[in-house]
């Protein structure tokens, strides 16, 4: 079943077509946040894995910060994954040599990505 339909086929259909569409799509973007919920507890709970979850994933899940620090100096940070310029099936670790420390140049470690979170730190203050 698509996801997108064009309008006069939208048009043509019965009420009860309508309803039974509205309630796959319902039950299909219900299971995508249910698996992306998944893949982040997954990650968040790792020690040392071999995957990253992709932007749309921690964006689905409800968890679009993503706490990352300097190995060098412990420098704690956050981004916001929803304001990122970049494609959302791209993985995090995409965002590693961005967020690298600017203040442990000339030759500053890449950044450790430590958690994904569904809220800001200052906004928890």
């Amino acid at each position: 079943m698509s996801l997108r339909m064009s309008r006069s086929k939208w048009e043509k259909m019965t009420w009860a077509e309508r309803a039974a569409e509205v309630a796959a799509r319902a039950a299909a973007q219900r299971g995508i946040v249910t698996r992306a919920r998944k893949v982040v507890q997954i990650w968040n709970a790792r020690s040392d894995l071999f995957f990253y979850p992709t932007i749309r994933a921690a964006i689905a899940a409800g968890c679009p910060w993503l706490d990352y620090m300097c190995p060098a100096c412990c420098r704690i940070g956050e981004v916001d994954l929803r304001q990122v310029d970049r494609n959302p099936d791209a993985s995090i670790s995409s965002l590693i040599q961005e967020l690298s420390c600017r203040s442990c140049q000339p030759n500053p470690p890449f950044a450790k990505l430590v958690r994904l979170k569904n809220e800001s730190a200052q906004s928890a203050r």
